[in-house]
């Protein structure tokens, strides 16, 4: 590791750089980094630069660069990954303001790929949440028929922020690998989720998250439809579901508790065999 970098008292102006030839801890790891930063003042800047980052044993990164702009309240962030070599790419944009109560984002052209997909974001997409504003918002990520909006919703008064996020014709092969590494995930998601009260009691729910062709590990496991809620107050996801096929038939019914990260099982049949799967070490 090489550190250097300089400072000027009088005008609260420095610049700094360092470089790490190489780290990991757990299954991450990263090649070549190079963070710096400079300032004179009144604006400050950040640049980083990686020759690969390595998510787990089966996904890397192309090398990254990420500037970082900042003065006052607003911060300007350029994300952007790629190689002549390889498919995959990230190319993020976008304008963060921070308030006290609370955080705007702004998006310009950007896109990235996933599984050599690419997926583009609408120009003009925007986030606003302030605890003494409504919400407002639209976002759209697309990639063919897969589609992820997220977008505020209207509110009676004394009603806290709602948020729709949607989900339709997410295809699990193309990243489950970043969470199941070790198993074969396949499949179509869609649902629509309710996020009530982003900035303060937070809650996420929904009635119609299904599944189309779902398979783990080459075993078929079909269509499912389930309900989920999570309750930042109580640390709790509660999950209920099953399987459309009655003849092989999986049905569930589960409670997570984030915070200590005990799984109560309550009911749970199988009439199908399943070939076992680790879901929960990477927690």
């Amino acid at each position: 590791m090489v550190l250097s970098g300089n400072f000027e008292g009088p005008t609260n102006s420095f610049s700094t750089s360092l470089l790490i030839p190489q780290a990991s801890f757990q299954e991450y790891g990263v090649d070549s980094l190079v963070l710096k930063s400079r300032s004179d003042g009144k604006n400050i800047e950040l640049d980083a630069t990686a020759k690969s980052i390595k998510l787990n044993e089966a996904i890397s990164l192309p090398p990254l660069a990420i500037k970082i702009s900042g003065h006052n309240d607003s911060t300007v962030i350029n994300l952007f990954s790629a190689s002549e070599k390889r498919v995959e790419k990230i190319n993020l944009n976008a304008l963060v303001r921070t308030f006290r109560e609370g955080i705007a984002i702004d998006f310009t052209s950007s896109d990235f790929t996933i599984n050599g997909k690419s997926w583009a974001l609408n120009e003009g997409g925007n986030l606003y949440l302030r605890k003494n504003n409504p919400a407002q918002g639209y976002l759209r990520l697309s990639e063919g028929e897969q589609e992820i909006i997220i977008k505020t919703l209207q509110k009676n008064q004394n009603e806290t922020d709602q948020l729709l996020l949607s989900i339709q014709k997410i295809n699990l092969n193309d990243i489950s690998p970043y969470f199941l590494p070790d198993n074969r995930l396949e499949g179509l998601v869609s649902g629509d989720f309710i996020i009530k009260d982003p900035l303060g009691n937070l809650s996420i729910s929904t009635d119609n998250f299904n599944s189309k062709l779902l398979r783990l590990d080459n075993d078929s496991i079909g269509e499912i439809t389930s309900t989920l809620l999570y309750e930042k107050k109580t640390n709790t996801l509660r999950a209920k579901g099953n399987t459309l096929n009655q003849k092989e038939f999986l049905g569930f019914d589960l409670e997570l508790f984030s915070m200590t990260l005990y799984l109560l099982i309550t009911e749970l049949i199988f009439k199908h065999e399943l070939t076992p799967f680790n879901c929960w070490n990477d927690f």
